[in-house]
Parts: structure tokens; C-alpha cells; sequence
């Protein structure tokens, strides 16, 4: 239901399975929601979001926000919601609270947001639902989530021999696979909040297509203001928790001096954009949606977290 109209969405058979093994453990848990033609419908056709144009989703997610669970539970929303007043091809899902009900029982505040899945590429790539299957989508250190990693591994093993500062066809092979524009964004977001839990990575190539990145479960980004964000994305050893992200593309393009002035500049502009004023005005309209049910809700659930919390 629409809260402020009290209008019906959409009303149909589904199915509700749980998500985020790597959330605290607390017994609110997130759920993935997916519309299935056996039940009567293929597809959600309603807009869920107000702020996307899309009225038509296979899926979404009800997330109780991950690791800021029992913090802010809003700081993913809040960088999703500065990244939309930014002018990127970096994909990113849209943030909605919403109060839910389970089987009648109250069942607190969720997070509602897109599902980062092949439709979703699909939907902001503009191509329809039904051809979302002609896609590849990997994760982490090139883990196939759909669709082969034979390809990204390739390019990755070749940019270890390649000095695309010194070679310009070194540089040609990088910036003919890898849309530049987009990875630099998606790098600069992820440094720019200092993001220190980057296990959660997900990238793409639509057919014909160059490698393109997407922007999501960002609950450690703005969290600890000691995170060296740029240190983390250039850190030789890798990226990220562990450094077990290969950053091999990254520093490689780097070396290319057009390519580091590039990469600086639009850091420039985010950071004239991004101003304090600008975050906190954000961290305010997300913290006025969200305040008037917090005690509600953690009247229903504050009891079942740990004590220190």
C-alpha cells in the first residue's frame, strides 16, 4: 500500500525467500520478493519507486540494511540518494522505507530497493525484461553470478602484462574492453564514501557491450571517518576486506598520465557537488522519513539484539 494514499500497489501471488547471509544475526531478517507466472503473474507491473520510471520489476528486496542494521539503518539509502543527484552511468538501486507486515504481525521498518539482479541491468540499460538472460554479470574477484567469466578473466590477466603508460595499444586494449567513464565513477563513489567493505561488487557487459560496474551494499561507506578510501582502491595488494579484490584495472589505467588526469578532475567535480551542506541536507530528509516509526520499531525488535547494542 502507498502510505500516503493509502492507495493498494499491487496485490498477487509470489515468492518470498530470505536474503543477506552475512548480516548481523538478529532475527529480523531481509527477504528477496520475485513475481512468477505460475503464480498469475510474470512481473510486478506497478512503480515501486517514485523516483525511478520504471512500472514494471521482476523482483525486489525488503533488507533490513545489512551491517547498519541496528545503527542508522539509512546510510545505504543516503549514498544511493547522493549518487542520484550526480550525473553517472554507474547503476545504483533506489532506497524506499516502508513498514511491513508479516501474516498480520508488525514487523517494523525495511529498506525496500531494487533487486540487483540481470532484470535490474536490464531495466536501467533500457533493454527489455525479457532479453535480460543475454547479459553477463560477475561479482567479488570475478565470480560468475550470471553467465561465464571466461572473458573478464582474460582481460585481467592480460592487463597485468600490459604498461598503458608507456604503450598507447596497451592503453587502446583497456579502454576498448572497460568503459572508462563508468569504472572511474564507480572507483571514486567507492573511495569518496571510504567504503571499507567492498566484497559486495557486481559488473556487467550487455552484449556489444564494454564492462560496466554497479554501485550497491554501501552500509560500511560513511562509516568509519578514519577509512583512507583512496589508500583502499590503489592499495597494491588488492581492495577491500582482506584485499581480495584484484585492483590490476584500476592501477593500470592510472599509469596512463591522460588517463590520471581524468580520474582527478572528475574526482574534482564529485567533490563540488558532494559539498557538506549538500550530504547533510540528505542524512536529514532521509532521517525525517525514517524517525517518526523508529520507536515503534525498536520496540518490536530492540530486545532481540545483542546488549551492547
Amino acid at each position: 500500500f502507498n502510505s500516503d494514499t493509502g492507495e493498494q500497489v499491487f496485490s498477487q501471488g509470489v515468492t518470498f525467500g530470505l536474503i543477506g547471509q552475512y548480516s548481523l544475526d538478529i532475527p529480523q531478517k531481509s527477504f528477496k520478493v520475485t513475481s512468477r507466472a505460475k503464480y498469475g503473474n510474470k512481473y510486478f507491473n506497478a512503480a515501486l519507486f517514485e523516483d525511478r520510471p520504471y512500472d514494471q520489476y521482476k523482483s525486489f528486496v525488503l533488507r533490513v540494511s545489512g551491517n547498519d542494521a541496528v545503527w542508522t539503518r539509512m546510510v545505504d539509502g543516503v549514498q544511493s540518494r547522493l549518487v542520484d543527484q550526480l550525473n553517472t552511468t554507474v547503476i545504483h538501486q533506489a532506497w524506499k522505507p516502508v513498514i511491513v507486515y508479516l501474516n498480520g504481525q508488525y514487523w517494523g521498518h525495511y529498506n525496500m530497493r531494487e533487486r540487483v539482479s540481470r532484470h535490474f541491468v536490464a531495466q536501467h540499460e533500457g533493454i527489455p525484461l525479457e532479453e535480460a538472460d543475454n547479459m553477463t554479470i560477475l561479482e567479488g574477484n570475478s565470480k560468475s553470478f550470471w553467465g561465464s567469466n571466461a572473458e573478464y578473466r582474460e582481460l585481467l590477466t592480460k592487463a597485468k602484462t600490459l604498461s598503458p603508460g608507456k604503450n598507447p595499444d596497451d592503453l587502446k586494449y583497456l579502454t576498448d574492453r572497460i568503459d572508462v567513464e563508468n569504472y572511474f565513477d564507480y572507483m571514486i563513489f567507492e573511495a569518496f564514501f571510504a567504503n571499507t567493505d567492498t566484497g559486495n561488487i557486481r559488473y556487467y557487459k550487455v552484449p556489444g557491450g564494454k564492462w560496466k560496474w554497479i554501485l550497491f551494499d554501501m552500509d560500511y561507506g560513511l562509516f568509519n571517518s578514519s577509512a583512507n578510501g583512496i589508500r583502499n582502491i590503489l592499495n597494491p595488494k588488492g581492495t577491500g576486506v582482506n584485499n581480495a579484490i584484484d585492483n590490476t584495472l584500476i592501477r593500470k589505467l592510472l599509469e596512463n598520465n591522460e588517463m590520471k588526469d581524468q580520474f582527478l578532475r572528475r574526482f574534482g567535480e564529485i567533490f563540488r557537488q558532494l559539498t557538506t551542506e549538500v550530504m547533510l541536507r540528505q542524512i536529514q530528509e532521509c532521517y525525517d522519513l525514517l524517525q517518526p516509526e523508529m520507536m515503534m520499531h525498536f520496540e518490536r525488535w530492540a530486545s532481540f539484539n545483542l546488549k551492547s547494542i
